[in-house]
């Protein structure tokens, strides 16, 4: 008997993947092909929510035994008018609900983490680094020649506007700890 179900487009160049539980697993299919993921196959749940243009994307991953992944996303690309993306917070949540119910029961040694990856952390940190050693040698540069042209400035605007992207990650100090009766609770006091 299927409890839930979840649909979502992540990008306008993906399929549509729709995700559904049944019984003890997470079953989805994406342009035909089906699967299935028994729930103590998962290893990891990890939850990483980022503001982005005014609205919050959340973005599910479960990892597997087997190292594959799953990714799960808040929000779903529509081609309608006007095409863009369209939050599902509210059904997001309630399939997120379900799925931790399922995982705490079928995988009772899975880890729950928040924030980004290890991996999209360091590289984050290292991207803002560069960053800012770029602005501050072409700056420097610039200074010491007395010339301050367009293209070299052009460059360094578009570097210091990657910077508020990059630093909500850097400052999030990597992946933490979870408790999923924390998210429990914060899902109640917000319906």
């Amino acid at each position: 008997m299927t409890i839930s179900d979840y649909t979502s487009r992540p990008s306008p160049w993906r399929a549509t993947r729709r995700y559904w539980i049944q019984g003890k697993q997470l079953c989805w299919e994406q342009s035909g092909q089906r699967g299935a993921v028994p729930f103590d196959q998962i290893r990891q749940l990890r939850l990483h929510r980022t503001p982005t243009a005014g609205r919050e994307m959340v973005r599910c991953t479960l990892v597997m035994n087997d190292g594959k992944k799953h990714l799960l996303l808040n929000h779903h690309w529509q081609h309608g008018l006007p095409p863009g993306y369209r939050s599902q917070t509210e059904a997001f949540d309630d399939f997120l609900a379900n799925l931790l119910e399922r995982v705490a029961r079928y995988a009772p040694k899975a880890t729950y983490l928040q924030g980004p990856g290890r991996s999209e952390w360091i590289s984050s940190i290292a991207m803002f680094a560069v960053s800012l050693l770029l602005l501050a040698g072409g700056l420097l540069l610039m200074a010491v020649s007395g010339e301050f042209t367009l293209a070299p400035m052009t460059l360094m605007l578009v570097i210091a506007l990657c910077l508020p992207v990059l630093w909500p990650i850097v400052r999030s100090g990597g992946p933490k700890p979870l408790d999923p009766a924390t998210l429990k609770q914060e899902r109640e006091e917000s319906l």
